[in-house]
């Protein structure tokens, strides 16, 4: 079995089910690829009965090297939890995980790994396989692909959800991606962003020169259930202050319609214009210049 010199790093809040079957998707996958993974670094600050789940479903699991670290309820967030998981990564290499993740047994991670190595990146993101199930074949492609050029007094920032290129260099992807664990941590989260953070965080990542792409060829599925303890989503969809004062232009484009946005917090909050009402437009411009 050919051990990698790459973590896992998963930040849990409140999920034991989710974690549960993270776990037992690494299991499987290490088997079935026949590799073994550094180390599975779990980041848990979850409320008192869940962290104490969690320390039991991670007892079953003694053969994937599993270090957990127990915090005080809600005493992290997301990206403090995601610096913690950072700081304690041993190996050169890790991938980002959120525990509703389950890795894809028809993802070759170790050939992404030489992906990112032969290009020379600090990231190489992937994509998404929703599934409604935890043992569905079908699955719902998803994706999150940013360019964003800074300027002095404003920022132009184009996304894509509904794009799976090969390869194409970016500087926005998804949450799951593999890393250069150094130059990832020396750049780190910024930990006034509780959540929401998502593409502040790479934005961050643009101005340290962290080199970033995307594959679709790394994918993981993703079971977003409905967490059981009603507490997760007052913790997960309360508001935040954005901390840039400086105006975005900005696009998310979908299959069926464009998002405009002015921050990179609330991307898909200001109305849309479906994708036909603005070829219309266009169309009607055209002929209008036609005529001139």
């Amino acid at each position: 079995m050919q051990v990698l010199d790459l973590s896992l790093i998963v930040k849990t809040f409140i999920r034991p089910d989710c974690l549960q079957r993270f776990l037992e998707s690494v299991k499987i996958y290490q088997n079935k690829w026949q590799v073994k993974f550094a180390d599975v670094v779990v980041i848990d600050d979850g409320d008192e009965e869940s962290r104490a789940e969690n320390k039991q479903i991670v007892a079953r699991y003694e053969d994937l090297h599993i270090s957990y670290y127990s915090y005080d309820f809600n005493a992290l967030g997301l990206c403090k939890g995601r610096n913690e998981g950072l700081r304690y990564c041993s190996s050169k290499y890790f991938v980002c995980c959120d525990d509703d993740f389950m890795l894809d047994l028809d993802c070759d991670i170790a050939a992404n790994l030489q992906t990112l190595q032969q290009h020379d990146l600090d990231i190489l993101g992937g994509y998404y396989r929703n599934v409604v199930t935890a043992d569905a074949i079908d699955y719902q492609p998803d994706n999150w692909i940013g360019f964003i050029q800074e300027g002095e007094k404003e920022d132009f920032c184009s996304i894509y959800s509904d794009v799976f290129p090969e390869f194409v260099r970016c500087d926005i992807v998804e949450n799951f991606f593999i890393g250069v664990t150094e130059s990832v941590r020396n750049v780190g989260y910024p930990e006034d962003i509780p959540i929401k953070e998502h593409n502040l965080v790479f934005l961050r990542f643009k101005q340290a020169g962290i080199k970033v792409a995307m594959t679709n060829k790394l994918f993981v599925r993703h079971y977003h259930t409905k967490a059981k303890r009603k507490n997760y989503g007052k913790f997960r969809h309360q508001q935040v202050v954005n901390p840039i004062d400086k105006k975005v232009y900005g696009v998310l484009v979908q299959k069926d319609k464009i998002f405009k946005f002015e921050d990179y917090l609330y991307v898909a909050k200001v109305k849309y214009v479906p994708k036909e009402n603005l070829l219309e437009k266009i169309k009607r411009k055209i002929k209008r210049l036609c005529k001139k």
